[in-house]
């Protein structure tokens, strides 16, 4: 997700993006990928939901000139999310890495003893998540779906795994 904003004190144009390392790495500068994936790592070892924030200077002609396209592509009767997602890309490229964030999923309250009531009752309980391996160990944990002698096993598409 981005947003172009303009600063009226300096007329300066910037673009700001928001999103998932895995898509934000391809967007900010190659030197920069490296920051991302051990900034990314140690936050989800802690448990934590990361999110990376680029930014990118832009001038008037380059903004004028992409705003045309961009307006043309939203109008186009065909192929038009295509043609819009070619556009704004044209943005998301050569970025720099302005922050990687952790937040701290927040589980509600007594999700625990709930888990432990289902199990209780003879209920198989599982966790389905996208999310980082680490990041996912720790709520498991902290949900009450895994004790530390339990063990876990993890399904990856084979296609994407790395």
């Amino acid at each position: 997700m981005g947003i172009v904003l303009r600063n009226k004190e300096t007329n300066r144009i910037m673009f700001y993006l928001k999103g998932a390392e895995t898509v934000m790495k391809a967007t900010v500068r190659p030197g920069q990928r490296a920051t991302i994936d051990e900034s990314c790592e140690n936050l989800a070892i802690e448990g934590l939901r990361t999110l990376v924030i680029a930014q990118k200077g832009i001038t008037q002609k380059f903004f004028n000139a992409w705003q045309k396209r961009y307006v043309a592509a939203k109008a186009t009767m065909v192929d038009r999310d295509k043609n819009v997602t070619a556009v704004v890309s044209e943005l998301e490229e050569n970025m720099e890495l302005l922050a990687v964030t952790g937040v701290e999923d927040k589980l509600q309250d007594d999700v625990a003893i709930t888990i432990e009531s289902l199990r209780s009752a003879g209920i198989q309980v599982w966790m389905l998540t996208g999310d980082k391996v680490e990041t996912a160990t720790c709520i498991a944990i902290s949900a009450g779906f895994k004790d530390k002698r339990q063990q876990i096993f993890f399904m990856r598409d084979i296609e994407n795994y790395n």
